[in-house]
């Protein structure tokens, strides 16, 4: 077993989670997991290298190479759309951020799926969940995806992704609490629900 496996397996349950679980009777708390973590760290690291990267290549080609005034103008644009598009992907990142980590908390008859500061569902077993994978085909190489998709009881459905070996045995194991089989099922590229 890993460190990080280890960390994993000392996570408890919130207490928001067990008032949850309580008021809808999914009886003792077995296992938390946390979900999603590559994704909630990925919105972050792109938000932070594109505000070090190409808008101000533009801006400095705009101001110190010799161009006719037309085309420092068109570079200006172009760079201040590009800031414009950078402080809103930044400011996604940062709303993602400020609704906590995202845990699914198993219980004896259902399970709760909790962003730390902002939503909570409770789902009693059978849970209305998908256990999917499929390649997504790149020009050198291509990825396989794996998600669990969970339709929340205001009928919105949403995407738990295992994007690292320990994110997709997390997937698994809860694919298999909810009565699932333990391997994905194959599906063609989709058009996937919001990742939680």
């Amino acid at each position: 077993m890993t460190e990080r496996e280890d960390v994993d397996l000392s996570l408890r349950a919130t207490e928001r989670a067990l008032a949850a679980a309580e008021r809808d009777g999914l009886g003792e708390w077995e296992r938390t997991f946390p979900v999603n973590q590559r994704d909630d760290q990925k919105g972050k690291i792109h938000a932070v290298t594109l505000w070090f990267g190409g808008p101000w290549v533009l801006i400095a080609v705009a101001i110190f190479v010799p161009l006719p005034w037309y085309v420092r103008v068109l570079l200006i644009v172009l760079a201040l759309g590009a800031i414009a598009g950078i402080a809103f992907a930044t400011r996604k990142a940062r709303r993602r951020g400020r609704s906590g980590g995202a845990l699914v908390h198993l219980f004896a008859s259902g399970l709760v799926l909790e962003r730390t500061h902002s939503e909570l569902a409770a789902l009693p077993y059978p849970a209305p969940i998908e256990f999917v994978t499929w390649e997504e085909p790149g020009e050198d190489t291509s990825f396989t995806w794996v998600q669990l998709w969970v339709t929340l009881p205001e009928r919105r459905t949403v995407a738990l992704e295992g994007a690292t070996d320990a994110e997709r045995e997390t997937l698994r194991l809860i694919a298999q609490r909810c009565g699932l089989p333990p391997t994905p099922r194959e599906i063609a590229r989709p058009d996937h629900p919001p990742v939680w």
